[in-house]
């Protein structure tokens, strides 16, 4: 297997997310449209989330030797990203914490969601193994976009002031979306006539997990910052 990264970042309201597209993926790609299947065929119930309509298999096909050649595909792209941002992996060294395949048929779609709480994944990353013209966009929210009382109650008086709430990606085959765990995500209804069909996969790094380093050892200039140098308050702490 011989895949060539490109990272490309992504005009996500200041949210680190990039597409890297990966050429020379057709030998990955086709062979993972074949292992969706055949996960499928081996467990056709699979996993339900939300009451949704897109089948998911088990979380931890990370674990399973079959998926070596998709888990260097996923560390070619955090190489990548780490070297965009001046970072080697013997200093931020990271770890496979889940992976699994989603298939959505026509009609199909994934609600708003994000992938914190999935094994302490800081970075998580979903690979397009089939997604034709159609097939649903890959979206990205905004988390200052909105209110939900504000939606409920003001949309028509503050529409002149509002800010977009969404990004959307249209994938292709070969794709593979980056971004943070924390970021709620979801993926629009299948609108084309044949399947679509991604691995996620979610990541870790000791070096985020550890104790977070001061302002100082970061090299930051900015006093703003000061604050994460703090931790949060216990309004509870001063109650008798």
């Amino acid at each position: 297997m011989s895949l060539r990264p490109e990272l490309i970042e992504l005009d996500t309201f200041g949210i680190p997310c990039f597409l890297v597209r990966m050429h020379g993926h057709e030998p990955l790609t086709a062979a993972l449209v074949a292992q969706a299947e055949a996960e499928r065929r081996a467990d056709p119930r699979g996993r339900n989330y939300q009451g949704e309509s897109t089948w998911h298999s088990q979380d931890e096909l990370h674990r399973a030797p079959d998926y070596a050649d998709l888990r260097s595909a996923f560390d070619l792209a955090i190489e990548a990203l780490w070297a965009r941002v001046g970072w080697r992996a013997q200093a931020h060294p990271w770890e496979h914490v889940g992976l699994w395949v989603n298939i959505s048929g026509p009609g199909c779609a994934t609600h708003t969601h994000e992938h914190w709480g999935h094994g302490g994944s800081t970075f998580s990353g979903t690979y397009y193994a089939q997604a034709p013209p159609g097939s649903g966009g890959f979206r990205v929210e905004n988390p200052d976009a909105y209110l939900t009382r504000v939606e409920r109650e003001c949309v028509l008086d503050l529409e002149p002031f509002s800010v977009p709430r969404w990004f959307e990606l249209q994938p292709a085959a070969g794709d593979l979306a980056l971004f943070p765990s924390w970021v709620e995500h979801c993926v629009m209804p299948n609108r084309s006539g044949a399947e679509r069909i991604s691995w996620t996969g979610l990541f870790t790094t000791p070096a985020l997990a550890a104790k977070p380093l001061g302002g100082a050892e970061r090299g930051w200039s900015r006093p703003e910052r000061g604050w994460l140098e703090h931790p949060n308050p216990d309004p509870l702490a001063a109650v008798d």
